[in-house]
C-alpha cells in the first residue's frame, strides 16, 4: 500500500512539475524553516506552519547586527587558525611581509582571475539549465544567471545554510516545483563533488615523497573511485523506473518522521536524474563540469602569474592547487569563508615554498576574486528581485510569479 502511494505522488510529481507552483508547498518542512528568514511562504507552507514559526525555527542571522556579529566572530575563528598555524609551522606572520607581498601583485592578472571566477558563474548557470531539461526544456538563461548569483552571495553571507537560496529562486522565477530544484541542486553538488575528488586524487598523486607515505597510492585510488561513483550515477540515471522504485521503496521503509523529510528530495533528485537517461543532458552536465573546473584552474594560474613567489608554478601546480583549495573550502564561515583561505596557504606555504606571509595574501586575493567578486552582482539583483539584505527577507512573491 505505501509503495502505491509512492507511486502515485511520483508520477502526479513528474507531471506536474512544469507547471507547479513554487511556493514551497513541495518542500520538506526542515528546508522550510531554512528559508523562513528567505522568503515569505506563509500561504505554501504545508501543516499549518506559519512563517513566523519558520522563523523562530531558523538559526541565521536575524537582521543587520545579528550577521554583523557572525561575520566577526566568524573573522576571529578564522584569524586564530591562521595565527595558529603560521605560528606553529613558521615561527609567526610577519604583517610587514603581508603588505609587500600584496603591493608587489601585478593587478592586471588579478583582474583576468576575477574575470574568469565571473565566468564560472556563467557556466554553473548553463549546466543547471541543462540538468532542468526534465522539467522545462527552455529555462531562461537570465533567470538562472540572477538566481545563481544571488545564490552564491546568500552562500557567501550565511555560510553553507544560504545554499537553499538559488533552487528556491530558480522555482519562483521559472514556476516550477521546488521539489525538481532541490534535485537539481544535488545532482550538480554530486558531480562538483566527484570532480573534486578527483582533483583532490591527482593533488595526492604528486606530493613530492608521497610514495613513501603512501599518498601516492591512495591519490591513484582516490581517482579510481571518482571514476567508479561517476560510471555509477551513469548507469543508475539509465536505469530509469527500475532504480526510482528501488529508492522510493527503501524511503518508504523508513519511519515516518523521516520519511516525510527525505521524500521531497528523493522526488526531486529522480526528477533530475531523467534527465541523464538522455545522452544529450547527460554529455552536457559533465562538458560544463569539465569546463567550469578548468575555468576555475585557468583563474588559479593566472593569479599565479601575478605574483613573483608563484609565477614559476605552472598548470600541473595549479590543478592540484585548486584541489586542496576545494577541499579547505568544506568550511564556510558566514562572511569570510575561512576553510578556502588556509586551504590555499597551506598548499603554497608547504608544498610549494612560498613564504607563509605572501601565502596568506594570495590566499585572501583568491577568496576575493573568486567568492567576493560575485557579491556586488548578487546585492544588486537581489535587491531587484525583493530582497532585503539588512534583514535577509524577500518580499513574498505575487499571484503572478507562477503563473
Amino acid at each position: 500500500m505505501g509503495s502505491s502511494k509512492h507511486s502515485e505522488g511520483n508520477r502526479g510529481g513528474r507531471s506536474g512539475a512544469g507547471a507547479a507552483l513554487a511556493t514551497g508547498g513541495d518542500m520538506p518542512a526542515p528546508i522550510l524553516a531554512r528559508l523562513g528568514r528567505i522568503g515569505d511562504l506563509a500561504d505554501g507552507v504545508a501543516g499549518g506552519s506559519s512563517t513566523e514559526a519558520g522563523r523562530k525555527r531558523q538559526g541565521g542571522p536575524r537582521s543587520v547586527a545579528h550577521l554583523l556579529l557572525v561575520v566577526c566572530l566568524s573573522f576571529l575563528v578564522a584569524a586564530a587558525a591562521a595565527w595558529g598555524y603560521a605560528r606553529w609551522r613558521h615561527g609567526g606572520i610577519r604583517p610587514g611581509q603581508i603588505i609587500s607581498a600584496f603591493a608587489g601583485l601585478q593587478w592586471g592578472w588579478v583582474a583576468a582571475s576575477s574575470s574568469l571566477a565571473l565566468m564560472t558563474y556563467l557556466v554553473r548557470s548553463l549546466r543547471w539549465r541543462v540538468m532542468m531539461t526534465p522539467v522545462k526544456r527552455e529555462a531562461s538563461l537570465w533567470n538562472l544567471f540572477v538566481a545563481t548569483a544571488i545564490g552564491f552571495t546568500a552562500v557567501l553571507l550565511l555560510g553553507r545554510a544560504g545554499e537553499v537560496v538559488r533552487p528556491y529562486l530558480v522555482a519562483r522565477k521559472e514556476g516550477v516545483a521546488l521539489a525538481s530544484q532541490l534535485g537539481v541542486w544535488t545532482v550538480e553538488r554530486v558531480y562538483d563533488l566527484l570532480a573534486a575528488l578527483a582533483l583532490f586524487g591527482y593533488a595526492l598523486a604528486r606530493l613530492p615523497d608521497g610514495s613513501r607515505m603512501g599518498a601516492h597510492a591512495l591519490g591513484y585510488a582516490t581517482v579510481a573511485v571518482a571514476s567508479a561513483c561517476l560510471i555509477f550515477l551513469t548507469v543508475f540515471g539509465f536505469l530509469g523506473s527500475w532504480a526510482e522504485r528501488r529508492v522510493l521503496s527503501a524511503v518508504d521503509a523508513l519511519p515516518a518522521g523521516v520519511r516525510r523529510v527525505t521524500e521531497g528530495h528523493m522526488r526531486g533528485f529522480l526528477l533530475a536524474m531523467e534527465g541523464l537517461r538522455s545522452r544529450r543532458v547527460q554529455g552536457g552536465v559533465l562538458a560544463y563540469t569539465v569546463l567550469e573546473w578548468a575555468v576555475v584552474t585557468a583563474g588559479c594560474w593566472c593569479l599565479f602569474q601575478g605574483s613573483d613567489w608563484t609565477s614559476r608554478l605552472g598548470w600541473p601546480e595549479a590543478l592540484a592547487f585548486v584541489a586542496w583549495v576545494a577541499v579547505g573550502g568544506i568550511v564556510q564561515l558566514p562572511g569570510i569563508g575561512g576553510g578556502a583561505q588556509l586551504g590555499a596557504t597551506v598548499a603554497l606555504s608547504e608544498l610549494y615554498g612560498v613564504p607563509v606571509e605572501a601565502a596568506l595574501s594570495l590566499a585572501i586575493v583568491l577568496w576575493v576574486v573568486s567568492f567576493v567578486v560575485i557579491a556586488p552582482i548578487g546585492v544588486a539583483l537581489g535587491l531587484r528581485e525583493g530582497i532585503n539584505w539588512l534583514t535577509i527577507t524577500m518580499r513574498k512573491p505575487s499571484p503572478q510569479v507562477a503563473a
